[in-house]
């Protein structure tokens, strides 16, 4: 039976907390997840258990509070990491960042190489797309209260709209996408996050050495293309990047068994040969 502990600290005055989940004895480092903006600590339904049983799992509400100029940008999430990682007492830990969580995961890793053992990237924003561009379009419609509207309209742009992609469960991620995102636009400081997070892409430019990286894409993602993460796994070392078909940016919704194990087996060296047999594809590094 998997068990829950859940932990409160305080990062420049606001609180946030992070939960642990472990099944006995750990057998492994432990897995952080960071998801996208407004996913917190307990929106990994399914994954978050699947991987409990290869190592204790940790996931996170970010801090948010009023006085915090920079609530939910890439710097004082990766502030809030920094603070768990130190709380959790361990020297190295396996990280796993979807989105957004994969841009302030990828920040962590480039900064504290040396304590992850691991690292799992996937959605990356690695680029410009379409609807990161409507980004002040959805800022207008929250402020003047319509959070429906602005929910609907970013399901519209961030998911795949090509009838013909074979998405798995479409309609029903769809629906759920918009009920999740009008919730949380509800909630306090929802503007400044969104205004501080959306639009944010991986940094391009950061050298990330000496961390086994995995990189993976869906193969109908309009909102971070397959073309853009592939061109940011080929920026890290010992790099390797996979497609898993049939899903949009909301993979972990669509297809959660194939990122379920594809994970456990990235973060079990013992089964590593498990992770070759999906057919990844070494990331193509720049000759010049």
């Amino acid at each position: 039976m998997t068990h829950e502990t859940i932990h409160h600290l305080t990062l420049d005055g606001a609180h946030y907390s992070y939960r642990v989940l472990h099944q006995g004895a750990p057998c492994g480092r432990p897995i952080v997840l960071l998801g996208g903006v407004f996913q917190g600590m307990r929106g990994w339904p399914g994954v978050d258990e699947a991987l409990a049983a290869v190592a204790d799992v940790v996931t996170m509400d970010f801090p948010v509070q009023d006085q915090m100029p920079d609530v939910g940008s890439r710097d004082s999430v990766r502030r809030a990491v920094e603070q768990v990682v130190g709380h959790l007492g361990a020297a190295q830990i396996n990280l796993f960042g979807y989105s957004y969580g994969s841009v302030v995961a990828h920040s962590y890793a480039v900064r504290h190489p040396q304590r992850v053992a691991r690292l799992l990237l996937g959605g990356v924003p690695a680029g410009t797309a379409p609807a990161q561009q409507q980004a002040d379009q959805f800022v207008a419609l929250v402020r003047a209260g319509r959070e429906h509207e602005c929910a609907t309209l970013l399901a519209e742009t961030m998911l795949c709209a090509d009838p013909t992609a074979p998405v798995a469960h479409r309609e029903l991620v769809y629906r759920l996408f918009r009920r999740t995102v009008r919730w949380h636009l509800r909630r306090p400081q929802a503007l400044a996050v969104f205004e501080n997070s959306f639009g944010l892409t991986a940094d391009m430019g950061a050298r990330l050495s000496g961390v086994p990286t995995l990189v993976f894409a869906a193969a109908h993602d309009t909102l971070t293309p397959v073309a853009e993460q592939r061109a940011f796994a080929a920026t890290i070392d010992d790099s390797v990047f996979t497609v898993i078909p049939g899903a949009d940016h909301l993979v972990l919704l669509e297809r959660p068994a194939e990122v379920i194990a594809l994970a456990r087996a990235y973060f079990q060296p013992a089964t590593v040969s498990a992770v070759q047999d999906t057919r990844i594809t070494a990331a193509q590094r720049p000759t010049a």
